[in-house]
C-alpha cells in the first residue's frame, strides 16, 4: 500500500470533516515526503508502520499541536508489547515522520524530553540488558555448534532455526537486520574465500567485504548452512556425505536464503530465547540490532577502534564512539566473549 493510500485510510477512519485534500494539508507539490520517487523502499515501509502505529493508537496526526504532541508520544512511547516502553529511538522516529505530515509542529527532540544522553537510572539497566544479551549469545551458539542437524531442524519450528541462523549471521558478519536477511548459501561460500559482496545496503547495491573471523567461521557457518538446508529440505545423508561437492556445483543449494522468516518474527523469537536463558523478561525492546550494540561494544572496550569503524562502515571514527559508548560497562563483559 502506498504512503498516500494510508492517508487517505487514516483520515477517513479517523476525521470524517478532514480529507486529504482539505485547505492542500496534503498536496504533494507542496510535501515532498509524499512522492514516493524519492524514498527508499525500507524508508516507505518504516512510514507505512508508523501510519499503523498511530491508526492503531488512534492518534489523528491532523490535530496534533506543539501544545498536544508531548502527551500524545508519551501515549505512543508507553504502547509497547507486554507493557514495555518503547524506546526513544523509535519515538523520535514516529516524530519524524508526523513532522513531516504537519510541518507546523515546531518542538525538538530536547524540548519533548526525548533525547538520547544517558540518565543515571539507564545505566544499571543497560548494563543488565547487556550482561543478558551476552547469555543468551553464548547459549545459541552453545545450541548451534552441538546441534545434531538432522535432530534440531526437524523437530523444531522454523522460526525458531531462522531466529538461531539470524543470531549467529548478526554476531560474525555485523551486518544490519535487513542486510542479513538478504545472505544465501552461495555469501558463505564468498566469505570463506575473502571475497567481497554485493548486497542492497540503505540506499543502494553496495560490494563490501565481511571479516572472516577464524575460529568461529570455521564451527558456525557450516552449521548455519546445514540448518538452512535441512530447513528447506535440501539437505539429507547423501548431501552431508558430499557438502564441500554439493556447495559449489548445485545452483538450488548455493541461491538458498539462510533465513526465510520476518525480521519482526526473529526479533519476537529473540526476546523469547532471553528469557528462556536468563529467567526473565528483557527490560528494553531488544532485536538483532543489540547484537551489533554488544559486538562494538566489545570491540570498543578491547580498543579496537579501527576494526568497530570498519564493521560498521562509518566513515568517521567519532560517529562509531557517539553510538557506541562503552564507559558503563564492566570489562568482564569483553572478556566472556573473548572465550567464546
Amino acid at each position: 500500500a502506498s504512503i498516500m493510500s494510508k492517508i487517505n485510510d487514516f483520515t477517513d477512519n479517523n476525521s470524517p470533516t478532514s480529507t486529504v485534500n482539505d485547505s492542500n494539508t496534503f498536496n504533494i507539490s507542496s510535501h515532498p515526503f509524499l512522492d514516493e520517487l524519492k524514498y527508499h523502499s525500507s524508508t516507505l515501509k518504516t512510514h507505512n508502520a508508523h501510519l499503523k502505529k498511530l491508526q492503531k493508537l488512534g492518534i489523528n496526526f491532523l490535530s496534533l499541536t506543539d501544545e498536544t504532541i508531548n502527551a500524545q508520544l508519551m501515549q505512543i512511547k508507553k504502547s509497547g508489547a507486554d507493557s514495555k516502553e518503547l524506546s526513544n529511538n523509535y519515538v523520535n522516529g514516529i516524530y519524524a515522520t508526523i513532522r513531516r505530515l504537519q510541518p507546523s509542529l515546531t518542538k525538538t527532540r530536547r524540548e519533548l524530553g526525548l533525547h538520547l544522553q544517558n540518565h543515571p537510572n539507564s545505566i544499571h539497566r543497560d548494563h543488565d540488558t547487556f550482561v543478558g544479551t551476552m547469555k543468551l549469545l553464548l547459549d545459541i551458539v552453545k545450541d548451534v555448534t552441538e546441534a545434531n542437524i538432522f535432530e534440531c531442524t526437524g523437530l523444531r519450528p522454523r522460526r525458531i532455526v531462522d531466529t538461531q541462523i539470524a543470531v549467529v549471521l548478526t554476531l560474525l558478519t555485523n551486518l544490519r537486520s535487513s542486510e542479513v536477511m538478504q545472505l544465501q548459501v552461495k555469501h558463505i561460500t564468498m566469505i570463506d574465500r575473502e571475497l567481497p559482496l554485493s548486497i542492497q545496503t540503505k540506499h543502494r547495491n553496495t560490494s563490501i567485504k565481511i571479516l572472516k573471523m577464524g575460529k568461529l567461521f570455521d564451527g558456525l557457518y557450516p552449521q548455519i548452512v546445514k540448518m538452512a538446508l535441512h530447513r528447506d529440505k535440501l539437505y539429507n545423508n547423501t548431501t552431508n556425505f558430499n557438502f564441500s561437492a554439493t556447495l559449489k556445483q548445485n545452483t538450488v543449494v548455493q541461491n538458498t536464503f539462510l533465513i526465510s522468516c520476518k525480521i519482526d518474527t526473529i526479533n519476537k523469537v529473540l526476546r523469547e530465547f532471553y528469557e528462556r536463558s536468563n529467567k526473565k523478561k528483557p527490560p528494553l525492546a531488544l532485536g538483532l540490532k543489540s547484537i551489533r550494540t554488544l559486538n562494538t561494544t566489545i570491540m570498543i572496550t578491547h580498543n579496537e577502534l579501527l576494526l568497530a569503524q570498519t564493521l560498521n562502515r562509518h566513515r568517521d571514527l567519532n560517529v562509531t564512539l557517539k553510538h557506541y559508548n562503552s564507559s558503563c560497562f564492566e570489562e568482564k563483559i569483553a572478556n566472556a566473549y573473548v572465550k567464546l
